[in-house]
């Protein structure tokens, strides 16, 4: 019969533990993210007027840089990434007066 050294069984069900509690506490913290603190994927067309301007928008959708879309219930939502993107490359409003926006 082969003798096990108790040692060495007891640090290996240590080891298998703080795995298993290190996942755990890794899950809760990402489901704990995405339920409270992640920022919304979509947004109404009213929020992005809200953000962006109406005019500004409206544009970026006649010029197909965006496109709405639905997302389960919701229509006419836009996809918050893409609003970021243009907004951060689109420096039109800086350098044309109100008038001319």
């Amino acid at each position: 019969m082969i003798s096990s050294n108790p040692k060495t069984e007891v640090g290996s069900r240590i080891s298998q533990f703080i795995r298993l509690f290190k996942t755990a506490i890794e899950s809760g913290v990402t489901r704990d993210f995405l339920l409270f603190h992640a920022p919304n994927v979509y947004i109404t067309k009213v929020e992005a007027y809200r953000r962006y301007g109406r005019s500004t928008v409206d544009r970026w959708i006649k010029e197909k840089l965006i496109k709405p879309c639905s997302s389960g219930m919701r229509k006419n939502v836009l996809k918050v990434l893409e609003l970021e993107g243009i907004a951060s490359k689109s420096n039109r409003v800086s350098y044309l007066e109100v008038s001319n926006r």
